[in-house]
């Protein structure tokens, strides 16, 4: 599995781990059509504050784990005058 932490609900996604083969900008995609972020709206990060490039390969990083995910931000959110609501969905 690939992880990816959506820093403005506290969610974590997850995605076949065969995205890890494809460029960034297609994980970008799969995230687009999974939570609704516009790619364009995206900001993915490494622990440590490293932007993901979009024309690199997902796998030259070394983060996606479940113990180091990838971060996801919105810029939406980031622009909005309204905090972002976190998910409270504790499963059933």
């Amino acid at each position: 599995m690939l992880y990816i932490f959506h820093v403005d609900t506290g969610t974590t996604i997850t995605f076949d781990i065969k995205l890890a083969l494809q460029s960034v900008s297609q994980l970008m995609e799969a995230i687009e059509r999974e939570c609704g972020v516009v790619a364009t709206h995206q900001v993915l990060l490494m622990s440590g504050g490293e932007c993901l490039e979009p024309n690199a390969r997902v796998c030259s990083y070394s983060a996606g784990t479940d113990t180091n995910p990838i971060y996801l931000f919105s810029k939406a959110a980031i622009e909005n005058s309204l905090p972002p609501t976190p998910s409270i969905d504790y499963g059933s």
